[in-house]
């Protein structure tokens, strides 16, 4: 007996016995002059390259066998400033599931300006939105990124929201009263009738401004400085109670330094201050 192959896609050989062979590529059959029946060898070689993955496609031999959707995240953008004591932050994404999500943030103080280094908030989250306790007097800056079947994808851009600091933080010249109801930013206000009664913080460095108030029919109005510069004259007078209403008060190009102040305008007419934005975007 003898067996002779050959290598190659498809390719037959048949064997046949001692005293008559018949042989052929792609015939099966037996030899004559006395052979016996032929039995059929079938040598086949395929040449294969190792899968490659590239963004998510699976490729085999240059056929693409699976393909996962690129990862991609994103962030609901943030009011510039809320008067709340919680930020409820959203993100999403999209991608090859199961989903899961990173979010981080920075933060600034209002006396600096300056952003500290970023810190984990959510990692490997399945959920799409959380609540973030703020501090008062920061600016808060989050960004997000998905993690999917094709990877991990970048970090969003950041979305920023500062928390106003409370009227108690600013120091009291003249006569003011406190009160306290839930109504009210941080359950607090302070308000008054007197003219030229101030409420100041110093050692403020900021981009923007605005003040936290309420607004009624009989209110009265306000002027707010920065230093000794006067930014704005704000009428807080409404046809109806609004509480913890925000007015913006002045944008700056860049971190201005200064004494922040607001002072009641005119006398006869309370003004409520429930607390002031001092952001550092």
């Amino acid at each position: 007996m003898y067996a002779d192959t050959i290598a190659g896609t498809g390719s037959i050989r048949a064997v046949g016995g001692v005293g008559g062979a018949a042989s052929g590529t792609g015939n099966a059959g037996g030899g004559g002059g006395g052979g016996g029946g032929g039995i059929v060898l079938v040598s086949a070689s395929v040449t294969t390259t190792p899968p490659t993955v590239t963004a998510g496609v699976t490729t085999v031999n240059g056929t693409v066998v699976n393909s996962a959707l690129p990862s991609t995240a994103s962030i609901t953008p943030l009011a510039a400033w809320l008067a709340s004591n919680t930020v409820a932050v959203r993100w999403g994404g999209t991608g090859t599931g199961p989903l899961t999500y990173d979010v981080r943030y920075r933060k600034a103080p209002y006396n600096t300006g300056a952003f500290g280094a970023l810190a984990a908030w959510q990692s490997g989250a399945a959920a799409t939105t959380a609540n973030f306790t703020t501090s008062p007097g920061f600016t808060y800056c989050f960004s997000a990124r998905t993690h999917g079947g094709a990877g991990v994808s970048s970090w969003t851009a950041e979305t920023c929201t500062a928390a106003p600091l409370d009227d108690r933080s600013l120091t009291r010249s003249g006569s003011w009263s406190a009160k306290t109801g839930s109504a009210y930013y941080r359950s607090t206000v302070m308000y008054s009738t007197s003219s030229g009664a101030k409420l100041a913080r110093t050692g403020v460095k900021v981009k923007r401004i605005a003040i936290v108030a309420t607004t009624c029919s009989t209110c009265g109005s306000i002027r707010v400085y920065l230093g000794s510069r006067l930014l704005k004259t704000i009428s807080l007078r409404s046809t109806t109670t609004v509480n913890k209403r925000i007015f913006l008060v002045s944008t700056f190009t860049s971190l201005t330094a200064g004494t922040f102040s607001v002072s009641v305008y005119g006398s006869g007419r309370k003004v409520y201050i429930d607390g002031v934005v001092l952001s550092a975007r």
